[in-house]
């Protein structure tokens, strides 16, 4: 995880319909939570976050209060969020993807590190990982939306 965190210019914490219950699950059980660990760390060094809630529109996933976090992680709720919603999937991608972009370029702009210069050619993997990740997200949604169609009770029909 340092390895990846020392290669990162910007940080998307994704957030589902089901993140806060759990994060919440899991630190109240003192299970080991590496989606926290990984937002620790890149709240600790410094790097740059972006919240990213993903859901339908109207229906997104609310961004926890910081008193609803553990302490290592309150400060990603002060960090400026982004939604992806379902319907508009294209559009919001494109618009996290010029932000990832902008932010890298002002930071590249105000901090040049020795290897700043190999990061530089890595927009191209940025918005691939990125869109791998949607996609995956999408996936998810599509599939829960299947599974709560398989499940519900049939229709019945009035004689």
């Amino acid at each position: 995880m340092a390895k990846a965190l020392d290669a990162c210019d910007v940080f998307v914490a994704v957030i589902g319909p089901r993140w806060y219950d759990l994060a919440y699950a899991r630190a109240q059980a003192g299970d080991y939570d590496y989606v926290r660990s990984e937002i620790a760390a890149a709240l600790q060094r410094g790097i740059t976050i972006i919240p990213v809630r993903v859901g339908r529109e109207g229906n997104m996933p609310r961004l926890p209060r910081p008193n609803e976090l553990p302490e290592d992680i309150r400060g990603l709720v002060f960090h400026q969020k982004h939604d992806i919603a379902h319907e508009r999937f294209r559009r919001d991608i494109a618009d996290l993807v010029q932000e990832i972009e902008s932010l890298r370029k002002a930071k590249a702009t105000t901090l040049v590190r020795p290897n700043d210069r190999a990061k530089a050619g890595n927009v191209g993997e940025v918005i691939l990982i990125m869109g791998a990740i949607m996609l995956i997200g999408a996936a998810a949604i599509k599939l829960i939306a299947w599974l709560i169609a398989m499940l519900a009770p049939p229709p019945t029909t009035m004689p």
